[in-house]
């Protein structure tokens, strides 16, 4: 388990409640998700591939989709932890006059000027000039820049409407993008050197269910 995310948070249930709008179907469907209390965000290092599934109730889930096999014992790393330690994350919100910034890099082959750059780094708590690095940020929600760009997903629980392997039927949501820190040390204990690590959790709005991947590891 990589992530928690707590679905009790304010944010979350101003989005669940919504009626009206673009986000209506996604927001009824998220009203009826809430029944569980927290989103665990599931990932196996030890035996890396796509992960599929879907949280059944809070101590339960059901996996869909599954390729990966075991990668020895030495990986990613020798004595790998049986977990990490427990770190509690607080949620910022990008100021609007940025998010705008984000999304374009996001999905634009974009580099921002000088001044661009400069309020970025302040703004979101970046101390470098490497630009490439926005794309290592941990973000929840919104559009947030890839390494190895946009993907589509489509949902695998086989009960969903939207469950089609066709590439042409409505795709997942980007639920959260999540870095290696020294917290979190999914492939390397020395995190200096794992600058290309980003786990991509894929949501159904329908059914809920996860598509967890991992890039540029």
């Amino acid at each position: 388990m990589l992530w928690t995310i707590d679905t009790s948070d304010k944010r979350f249930a101003r989005v669940a409640t919504a009626r009206r709008g673009p986000d209506a179907n996604d927001a009824r469907a998220l009203s009826r998700f809430r029944k569980l209390s927290l989103l665990p965000i599931y990932y196996c290092w030890r035996c890396v591939g796509d992960l599929s599934y879907r949280l059944v109730s809070p101590k339960t889930i059901e996996i869909y989709k599954h390729h990966g096999q075991q990668q020895g014992e030495d990986f990613p790393y020798l004595d790998y932890p049986d977990s990490f330690p427990e770190v509690p994350l607080i949620l910022e919100p990008i100021p609007a006059h940025l998010d705008a910034r984000v999304r374009v890099r996001a999905v634009e082959d974009h580099w921002e000027s000088d001044d661009e750059w400069r309020d970025l780094t302040r703004e979101l708590g970046f101390k470098t000039t490497e630009r490439w690095r926005l794309s290592t940020a941990r973000q929840v929600g919104g559009l947030p820049p890839l390494l190895q760009g946009f993907e589509l997903h489509t949902c695998q629980n086989p009960k969903c409407s939207h469950h089609n392997d066709d590439s042409s039927s409505e795709p997942m949501r980007i639920l959260a993008t999540i870095h290696e820190t020294k917290d979190l040390p999914m492939i390397t204990e020395d995190v200096s050197y794992a600058c290309g690590v980003q786990v991509i959790a894929y949501i159904c709005a329908v059914c809920h269910s996860l598509t967890v991947i991992n890039r540029c590891d």
